[in-house]
């Protein structure tokens, strides 16, 4: 499970880690949209700065890296199960947003479980990124553009956040 995965090692550093890199993550996402808008093109900018305004540090990009190669080997499948009963905690209508909304146990569902795995499997991506900026911000905004396809809004990129920071809280402790 989980539980057995970090156990004492999801500490204070590591969740502000994971708290920096996931703003960093949603602020590139959604700003996206707006950056195509400005002047057509996506850039690395300021939205890859932490909530102190300054660039991620090697250190916090060393306790994620850490940290999801423990998660990461639990299996993707696991991990997104558990963020979706964690996001769906948060926001019970957010499962009106999934084509699987109308399965009769939405956490058994073949397509909760694919998605789920697609989204651990992106954030497994992002964090590998972490070392090249360069190349990892258009393969956000490209994704935060697709998000803004589906109406996607800032709330929805807070609530998937405080899920993840409590998936890494309670299930890995």
């Amino acid at each position: 499970t989980l539980r057995k995965g970090l156990q004492a090692d999801f500490t204070p550093d590591v969740e502000a880690a994971w708290t920096a890199v996931y703003g960093l993550i949603s602020s590139t996402m959604m700003g996206a949209k707006e950056q195509m808008q400005k002047d057509d093109s996506i850039n690395v900018d300021d939205s890859m700065l932490d909530a102190n305004g300054g660039p991620l540090s090697d250190d916090a990009k060393a306790l994620v890296e850490a940290s999801w190669a423990k998660v990461a080997a639990l299996g993707a499948e696991e991990v997104g199960v558990l963020l979706f009963k964690n996001i769906f905690s948060i926001a019970p209508e957010a499962v009106e947003l999934f084509s699987f909304k109308n399965e009769s146990n939405v956490y058994e569902s073949p397509k909760l479980k694919a998605h789920g795995a697609k989204v651990a499997s992106t954030v497994g991506t992002a964090v590998a990124g972490l070392q090249d900026i360069n190349r990892l911000v258009p393969v956000l905004q490209a994704l935060g553009l697709r998000h803004a396809g589906y109406n996607v809004t800032p709330a929805h990129y807070d609530v998937v956040g405080k899920a993840l920071i409590e998936t890494l809280r309670k299930g890995l402790q």
